[in-house]
C-alpha cells in the first residue's frame, strides 16, 4: 500500500513543518496564501501612548513589531488569541492572557471581563471584524493597525493526488476553492473552527478538526489518523 500524500497549503516555519511530519503520510507543500509584512514606518506612528490593552490575534502580528517592541511601553494589559501568540510576547518581557477556546469571539468575552476602555488591535488586512464589532459594542475605543498583509496565491493542486489536505486560515480556504474543484470525500483538516466553517461554506464535506487549535494538537489527530 502505498503512502498517504498530504497538502498542507500554508508555508509553515521548520519548526511546525517537523511537527506535523510523520512517517505515517508524505507531507507537500503549496501555499495558497503569502504573508507580506507593512513596513515599521508605515504604521508606527499610528500607535497611541495611552491606552489600556494591547492586542494581538496572530503570531504575523507579533512578529510585525517585535522590532518595535524596544522602544515601546506595553500597557498594563495585552492579550492574544492563544498561547503560541502569547510565547512570542514573553522574551520581550509582555506577559500576555489568553482565552480557553482560541477564537476572537472567545477572545472578547475575556477582554470584556476586565477595566479596559481602549485598546490597540495589531492585526492584518483579512482579520475578522468580529473582535472590534463585540468591544466596540460594549463602549470600548479600539484603534486597529494593519501590521501585514495575506495576499491570496491562486494555484492549481492537482487535487486527485492527494489523500487529505491541511488549511490553516479562511483565506487559505478561500484562495484554494477558487482555483480548484472542491473534493466531496477526502479529508479535510483544519486548524480551529474559524478554518473549519470556512470549509463548511464552501463546500467541503469531510472536516476534521483537533481537541485544541494547535500545531501539535492538529499533528496528534493527522497522526492518529493514519496510523
Amino acid at each position: 500500500m502505498s503512502t498517504p500524500r498530504v497538502l498542507l497549503t500554508t508555508e509553515l516555519s521548520d519548526q511546525n513543518i517537523d511537527l506535523l511530519s510523520s512517517p505515517c503520510f508524505q507531507l507537500d507543500i503549496t501555499p495558497f496564501i503569502q504573508i507580506d509584512f507593512r513596513p515599521v514606518s508605515e504604521w508606527k506612528n499610528s500607535i497611541p501612548e495611552n491606552v489600556d490593552a494591547w492586542i494581538f490575534t496572530s503570531k504575523n502580528a507579533v512578529l510585525s513589531i517585535q522590532s518595535l517592541l524596544p522602544e515601546l511601553t506595553a500597557p498594563e494589559h495585552c492579550f492574544t488569541v492563544g498561547p503560541k501568540t502569547a510565547e512570542l510576547l514573553r522574551p520581550h518581557g509582555i506577559q500576555a492572557t489568553y482565552p480557553d477556546v482560541y477564537n476572537a469571539e472567545a477572545l472578547s468575552k475575556l477582554i470584556l471581563q476586565e477595566d479596559v476602555k481602549s485598546v490597540v488591535h495589531f492585526r492584518g488586512n483579512l482579520s475578522a471584524s468580529t473582535l472590534t464589532e463585540d468591544l466596540s459594542k460594549a463602549g470600548i475605543t479600539v484603534k486597529s493597525i494593519e501590521v501585514y498583509s495575506t495576499l491570496k496565491k491562486y494555484t492549481e493542486a492537482g487535487v486527485p493526488n492527494y489523500d487529505s489536505m491541511i488549511f490553516m486560515s479562511p483565506s487559505a480556504i478561500e484562495a484554494f476553492s477558487s482555483a480548484n474543484e472542491i473534493p466531496d470525500e477526502i479529508p479535510v483538516f483544519c486548524i480551529g473552527p474559524t478554518t473549519a466553517n470556512a470549509a463548511t461554506e464552501y463546500g467541503f464535506q469531510n472536516i476534521i478538526m483537533p481537541e485544541q487549535a494547535t500545531i501539535e494538537s492538529l499533528s496528534k489527530t493527522l497522526t492518529q489518523y493514519y496510523s
